[in-house]
């Protein structure tokens, strides 16, 4: 198992020697048509370790977090930035109330800037975690309910044609 995760770590933070050639050769992996297809699996492995693992991932979990985030950063493609908020919504899913510890420092900012982005698809996987972590943390979070639902309530005004 600690070899899967260490594989998986190093794609997700961009330090597998694949990743580390197109970099030498000047070929920029994000620019490959690949790249949302190859990152979106590498995010459903992680996904699937907080699955398949259970709460024996929480241990991992702070080693994980920071690179997915940095998938979610504004500076990314709105495919990178879902990706990364499907990911979190994923491992709430699985991890429920284990990741507590990581609510106020990321899962809290990250949904907040998820349901603000510009793309649809930001906000659809940033509601997604945002229900996935109140229905895992429960009353632990009960005081964030107002400004979550604050700031989803604009998803459900919207016009699902706007984008046709």
């Amino acid at each position: 198992a600690n070899d899967c995760l260490t594989g998986a770590f190093n794609l997700l933070s961009r330090q597998a020697p694949c990743q580390g050639a197109e970099e030498l050769y000047g070929e920029g992996f994000d620019d490959d048509d690949d790249h949302d297809d190859f990152m979106t699996s590498v995010c459903d492995l992680v996904g699937s370790f907080g699955r398949v693992m259970g709460p024996h991932f929480l241990q991992y979990l702070p080693q994980f977090l920071p690179p997915i985030c940095a998938y979610a950063k504004t500076s990314r493609p709105p495919s990178d930035r879902a990706m990364a908020m499907g990911c979190l919504g994923e491992l709430a899913q699985e991890l429920e109330g284990g990741i507590k510890d990581h609510w106020q420092t990321v899962f809290l900012p990250a949904i907040l800037a998820g349901l603000a982005d510009p793309d649809d698809n930001v906000k659809r996987n940033a509601a997604f975690c945002a229900g996935v972590c109140c229905e895992g943390l429960g009353d632990a979070i009960a005081a964030q309910y107002p400004q979550l639902l604050q700031v989803i309530s604009p998803i459900f005004s919207s016009d699902p044609n706007q984008g046709e």
